[in-house]
């Protein structure tokens, strides 16, 4: 494997990395720890689940990520050398497996300007307070377009899916109504999928509301988290999801993930245990 290095664009990647820094860019109004609903002076998150997965992030005394590691099936995944600018935004991350350290790839970010982000998989858009409101991603030959609401606590309470505006074909006639010709319209996109989100007093999600592709009502879907122990900093340490997200509905459980993904302490499974450091 050979390492590759790019200032600007990843050029190529050794690992399939599909939610890693979604939530990595500098936040004007909230530190990554913020982020990720994450309370005092948190020093590392380590995130278990049923099947003894687990994810660990650590974090420097500023708030910004400084290193993640994750379990998988056959290896275990590294994350470090987080550089940032000096607008405290992201630009690279290394990424190698455990059992070969030497062997690294580097994820690299260019930013268009304070609300635009490139990487090697698309292009993400940010609020002026740093929340993702877009995602763009390149879906065989056309693109997917992920939108995001927030409400004023920062919280997500909206997101939707579409493959961009609709295309409407109108016939006309003349001025003479004879003469018939197409004129080709673009419209407002469907909400595909159309997921809302609810939360508790302590700023975690408690109820997830799936709708059908248009909005309509008639296949709703809803799941409630459930927490069992916060700690004396506010953090919850146990979390049981809707056995849908983890069971077999994929509608709720792939929607779920809108949500999550964008969140680097996120791991999959039903029954998740949390183990939190903090700094002195």
């Amino acid at each position: 494997m050979k390492r590759v290095k790019n200032k600007y664009i990843l050029i190529a990647i050794v690992f399939a990395v599909s939610f890693l820094t979604q939530a990595a860019y500098a936040q004007k109004t909230q530190t990554m720890l913020q982020k990720e609903n994450l309370k005092g002076k948190v020093k590392s998150v380590r995130v278990t689940n049923e099947r003894d997965f687990y994810i660990k992030v650590w974090f420097d005394k500023t708030g910004k990520i400084s290193k993640k590691e994750e379990s998988r099936v056959d290896m275990i995944v590294i994350w470090d050398n987080y550089i940032y600018d000096e607008k405290g935004r992201l630009i690279s991350i290394s990424v190698y497996s455990e059992d070969n350290p030497t062997e690294k790839s580097e994820v690299t970010y260019k930013y268009l300007n304070d609300s635009v982000r490139e990487s090697y998989n698309g292009t993400d858009k940010y609020d002026e307070r740093g929340n993702c409101i877009l995602e763009i991603r390149q879906r065989g030959q056309g693109y997917e377009h992920l939108e995001r609401i927030y409400n004023q606590n920062n919280q997500l309470v909206e997101a939707f899916s579409h493959n961009g505006l609709e295309r409407l074909n109108i016939w006309k006639t003349d001025s003479d109504g004879k003469r018939a010709y197409e004129v080709t319209e673009w419209v407002e996109p469907m909400k595909r999928n159309h997921v809302f989100f609810e939360y508790n007093k302590f700023g975690d999600v408690s109820l997830i509301t799936l709708k059908t592709e248009n909005g309509y009502t008639m296949l709703n879907k809803t799941g409630t988290m459930i927490y069992n122990g916060y700690d004396s900093a506010g953090n919850w340490l146990e979390q049981i999801r809707p056995g849908d997200l983890s069971r077999g509905d994929y509608d709720i459980k792939n929607n779920y993930r809108m949500y999550h993904e964008m969140y680097d302490t996120y791991l999959d499974g039903f029954h998740i245990t949390r183990v939190i450091e903090y700094y002195e």
